[in-house]
């Protein structure tokens, strides 16, 4: 640790390089001195890629720029470095960590050049990939001592290890792992609570391992993966351990695809079982297999990681004992000719660059087929006549226009992936899949639903999300396929009710009678765009039908006017066009959501005492998570302390306030000491704002510092929790805090205020004392923009510090007094644009 962090520190070291085999820990050990480097304030950005065994330059530099907030549109490799290189050098310090690299790496193709404020840490299996890289300093991890290993391995395996009857087998168990933490780790954890004869018995297997041929893998790694994976209790959870590895090296896993590939495969659920149950079974079997140590949290939420030495074990396990056949993102370009695939059962080729298929392949006992993210544009008629026994098809990601007539002979199949084939156009072969249980359609542009579908009596999930388009100015809309003029709502409705087992159905390309879904009852998932809000007043059937919907997002705001995807897969999600003579239906799920948009609402206020909807449940509000409100010309008011439900908004995490310009405050006193848990909060185009947070009683104060500053509001509600402010466009406003309030504001990270024509301070102060307190300690990011009044953001006199400021931007700010930015533009961590210069 200290080495790498003196080498970073060190002003002739550009690449650092740090080796050693796989599990010995040196992700584990780069990731901590990011996170030191990050908090020792030797660099602005620390930015993580993971390179793996094939390396794709595009790949790479997505990653790249999207860490660093930069969006890349080229297809040129070259033009694509250049604007990264151009990113970089406006950038602060910024450290660059490259992780698994197997190969000489060209740094110069990704446009990492060595320059003052950049450097790069390069993890690696292999010294000599660090000397082809040109390491000026590597840094070789090598296996634990005795005592560092021992004292890893009983955290795993527990005190129990040092009783009599089990100690000296351990001692010979924990030798066998030679001081490797993955292996110490994963063993440890699987024999622990293990009787002594399990002890023996797994040693014994240890020493009769046979060397396999995994390159850079040592002995002690992938005996004691197997002999984990052997101790897993049941089929279900070794298989699922073992599909884990169909994808590509560092995938992040979604946990809905490999429910979808299990329950494909009858693994998980039989008839009268739901897939609610299933998606609770695999989180239940991820769990067990992150326990054991043999999958790995990921970043994303709802996503699983497996370790790549972990990964290359379960390939090997998979080919032995399930005939599996993985090539999953090793650039191939050609279909793979082999004598296994006669035999093979399931075969992952996804995520690489073959556009062409083979006439036919005799895979008879071939269950699951994974071709996604291939430049596949055609499949032969005959490809499918020889698998008459696949379960799972996924031909994601891929140019197909059409499927060939040998679909017809997958009578067996249970699950059918065609999501984002952007140039399908022809669906209509699947009414002969009687048997189909899962259906993606998403994002392929169809412009029609075949009447076929209907036939498909035993599909349980059905997914006809919409594309995006990709063109800068639609990003943020939805892209309306025209529909053909046989498809009207009332062909897709009779289609879709006689899919009568579906509990499933994401939709919002097609219109639909919102009306008749209430005849699917056995829905549990509901993410639908409704045209018509007539509904919202409708009576549509029971509330217990509504009541048991676990996942929802319906929305009757148009497209045009939809702040985001709506079709959220784990939330619950209302965007609504008003918010008075409500069906009960929609109070049912009102009382549920946890994200709600109102859009263009005609209403003065979001609930009132003298509101004619007195049925409203008495814990309205409390469960929601997330709130945007848009484009109400009459709004006056949110609400009122009697009119909201105790409880209303105390889970609140953000909340956006846009285009309602009669709006003056936004929530009660009595509100805002409730809302602990708000981190975000977006106000903007509301042209009478004159007050954003209303002076609170009940204030803390600190008799150890008697100034006027130091009563403050700390500890109360959002004042204690906010991380972000972004008010833009609120002409009225003259000030954002006032000093007693912006004193309790210590966890606030980043402050934007832009284009507020009346705005003369940040903080104004009762009276104009010399303020003591360091005021938003933790502020990490500052923007004023077009601020014509501002003078300064506390008071003329006082040069205000800020101990975390990494970035300023200062723009159109003219009257705004020099004195009052002493302390960030003196400080050398600050990436600073002042006035359109550069930064």
């Amino acid at each position: 640790m200290d080495q790498v962090l003196n080498a970073l520190k060190d002003e002739h070291v550009h690449i650092v390089g740090v080796c050693g085999m796989g599990g010995v820990g040196k992700t584990t050990l780069i990731k901590e001195v990011a996170k030191r480097a990050k908090n020792e304030k030797l660099f602005n950005e620390v930015v993580m890629v993971t390179i793996s065994q094939n390396p794709n330059i595009k790949s790479i530099q997505n990653e790249i720029a999207e860490r660093l907030g930069l969006r890349l549109d080229e297809e040129s490799e070259e033009v694509r470095a250049m604007r990264i290189d151009e990113r970089l050098g406006k950038s602060g310090r910024i450290l660059i960590i490259l992780d698994d690299v197997w190969e000489k790496l060209e740094l110069t193709k990704i446009r990492i050049s060595q320059k003052d404020n950049c450097k790069v840490a390069v993890t690696t299996r292999s010294r000599d990939s660090c000397e082809q890289i040109q390491c000026q300093k590597t840094v070789e991890m090598k296996p634990l001592n005795d005592g560092e290993s021992w004292f890893l391995f009983k955290s795993r395996a527990g005190d129990l290890i040092e009783s009599p009857m089990i100690q000296r087998t351990a001692r010979d168990v924990f030798k066998e792992c030679g001081g490797l933490p993955l292996v110490l780790a994963i063993l440890g954890t699987a024999l622990k609570g293990k009787d002594p004869e399990i002890w023996t018995v797994a040693l014994n297997q240890l020493r009769k391992s046979v060397m396999l041929d995994l390159p850079n893998v040592s002995k002690q790694v992938y005996q004691s993966i197997e002999l984990s994976y052997k101790f897993l209790e049941s089929h279900a959870v070794k298989l699922c351990f073992l599909l884990c590895c169909v994808f590509p090296e560092d995938h992040d896993i979604d946990e809905i695809e490999l429910m979808r590939l299990m329950v494909g495969e009858g693994l998980l659920i039989d008839g009268a079982d739901t897939m609610d149950l299933a998606q609770s079974r695999v989180r239940g079997l991820t769990d067990i297999l992150k326990g054991s140590n043999l999958l790995l949290e990921s970043q994303k939420e709802r996503h699983v990681k497996m370790h790549d030495v972990v990964r290359d074990v379960a390939i090997w396990i998979s080919q032995r004992e399930q005939g599996f056949h993985v090539q999953s993102g090793v650039n191939l370009i050609q279909w793979p000719h082999t004598q296994q695939l006669q035999e093979c059962r399931r075969l992952s080729l996804m995520r690489n660059e073959i556009a062409e298929l083979p006439d036919m392949i005799d895979c008879p006992k071939l269950q699951t087929l994974i071709l996604s993210h291939n430049r596949i544009s055609r499949i032969p008629d005959q490809f499918f006549s020889q698998m008459g026994s696949l379960l799972v098809l996924d031909l994601s990601f891929t140019n197909i226009s059409s499927l060939p007539k040998s679909v017809s002979c997958l009578t067996n199949l249970k699950t059918l992936n065609l999501e984002c084939c952007q140039s399908l156009k022809d669906v209509s072969r699947i009414r002969e899949l009687k048997k189909l249980e899962i259906l993606n359609l998403g994002r392929t542009q169809l412009s029609f639903f075949p009447r076929e579908a209907a036939a498909l009596i035993h599909l349980r999930c059905l997914d006809l999300t919409a594309a995006y388009s990709t063109s800068k100015s639609l990003a943020s809309h939805l892209v309306r396929v025209p529909y053909k003029a046989e498809q009207s709502s009332r062909v897709l409705t009779n289609i879709l009710i006689k899919l009568g087992n579906l509990e499933q159905l994401f939709m919002d390309n097609f219109d639909v009678e919102f009306g008749e879904l209430a005849r699917l009852t056995r829905l549990t998932h509901l993410f639908v765009h409704v045209e018509d809000s007539a509904s919202l007043s409708q009576d549509l059937g029971s509330s217990q039908l509504w009541a048991q919907l676990t996942n929802f997002c319906i929305c009757f705001v148009p497209r045009i006017r939809q702040h985001s995807n709506p079709l959220s897969r784990h939330g619950k999600t209302l965007h609504l066009t008003k918010t008075k003579g409500l069906a009960g239906w929609v109070k049912v799920l009102l009382d549920r959501t946890t994200s709600l948009e109102l859009f263009d609402c005609e209403e003065t206020t979001l609930l009132s005492q003298s509101s004619s909807d007195t049925d409203f449940p008495a814990s309205l509000f409390s469960n929601l998570k997330h709130l945007r409100v848009d484009g109400w010309k009459n709004l006056i008011e949110l609400g009122d302390d009697q009119s909201l439900p105790e409880g209303a908004f105390d889970k609140l995490r953000d909340m956006s306030v846009v285009s309602c310009p009669k709006l003056r405050s936004l929530l009660p006193c009595k509100l805002w000491t409730r809302m602990n848990q708000l981190k975000k909060l977006v106000v903007k185009e509301c042209h009478e704002m004159l007050q954003l947070f209303p002076y609170i009683t009940g204030m803390v104060e600190d008799k150890e510092k008697p100034s006027s500053s130091s009563t403050t509001l700390q500890g109360l509600g959002i004042f204690n929790s906010l991380r972000v402010l972004h008010v833009v466009s609120c002409p009225k406003l003259t000030y954002i805090f006032l000093l007693k309030q912006a004193g309790g504001m210590q966890h606030l990270e980043e402050l934007h205020v832009e284009d507020c024509a009346a705005l003369e301070r940040i903080v104004v102060s009762e009276e104009e004392k010399q303020v003591d307190d360091c005021l938003f300690p933790l502020l990490k990011k500052l923007l004023l923009i077009s601020l014509h009044e501002l003078t300064a953001l506390v008071t003329q006199t006082v040069a205000w510090e800020w101990p975390s400021l990494e970035y300023l931007e200062l723009r159109s700010c003219p009257k705004i007094m020099k004195t009052a930015l002493i302390g960030p533009l003196t400080s050398e961590r600050i990436g600073l644009l002042v006035d359109g210069g550069n930064p």
